[in-house]
């Protein structure tokens, strides 16, 4: 993973074919214009994933303004992920799974929203979808996350990204077909989550990051957050009150 900041992105050549001539590889590549400008905003973004304790939040919340020095702004963008779609329209939905894409694209969704996914997905289903820019193969949430900071945020707000437990349910939405498939090895899927959070976390090291956990005082989950200055964990109160959620209803 590297850092970059979609301010500088203007599309990039994204890879077809791969063939051998003569011993030496040669791709054959489409360039895809940076479709997005995200540059007016706050600097404050929501990330919200799909643990079940993001139920406990309204998250209409998302679509209000808060008061202050200047008259009521937003109370930031937000990133979602996956079939948060169902229930709530982020300011961004980023999406690489082939079979919720599909799902996505039954609907009028795209219409009046913004998706972000890959390549493969945009070609079947052109006009809809938006190329997620500098794409690496991530969770769904760090992807999200990673994106939020790219786009310049400098105080991002985690919802919902609970890990995996044994014995607690998984996800807000439940097992269909081949989405959401109960994890086997908690272990091994919290490896990847924390190596991917903490890269992230590095990379942006100017950015603030809010874990936001069920509990009045929660702590850390893990003890690899508590190696960067740049994360806290909050419960919902203190994330309500420090995102100043429901001031002002739009």
């Amino acid at each position: 993973m590297y850092k970059f900041y979609t301010r500088d992105y203007i599309g990039e050549t994204v890879a077809d074919v791969t063939h051998w001539r003569q011993g030496n590889k040669k791709t054959a590549g489409t360039w895809i214009e940076k479709s997005i400008i995200n540059d007016d905003h706050n600097g404050i973004a929501h990330v919200v994933g799909n643990g079940i304790s993001r139920l406990k939040l309204n998250l209409e919340f998302l679509h209000g303004q808060s008061g202050g020095e200047g008259g009521p702004h937003s109370v930031g963008q937000s990133y979602g992920c996956n079939m948060l779609f169902k229930d709530f329209n982020p300011t961004f939905l980023i999406c690489v799974n082939q079979d919720i894409i599909n799902k996505i694209a039954e609907t009028d969704y795209c219409e009046n929203n913004i998706v972000y996914t890959t390549r493969k997905n945009i070609i079947k289903h052109p006009g809809k979808f938006h190329l997620y820019p500098n794409w690496q193969i991530l969770n769904a949430g760090p992807a999200a996350l990673r994106l939020a900071c790219a786009d310049g945020h400098k105080k991002i707000y985690m919802i919902g990204m609970d890990f995996y437990f044994p014995g607690i349910k998984q996800n807000v939405y439940p097992q269909d077909g081949n989405l959401y498939k109960p994890i086997e090895n908690h272990n091994y899927a919290n490896v990847n989550l924390l190596k991917q959070l903490c890269e992230i976390f590095q990379l942006y090291d100017d950015v603030e990051f809010y874990h936001v956990q069920d509990g009045h005082d929660p702590v850390h989950l893990f003890d690899e957050f508590n190696w960067f200055r740049n994360v806290k964990s909050i419960g919902f109160r203190q994330y309500i009150s420090i995102a100043q959620l429901g001031a002002i209803a739009r």
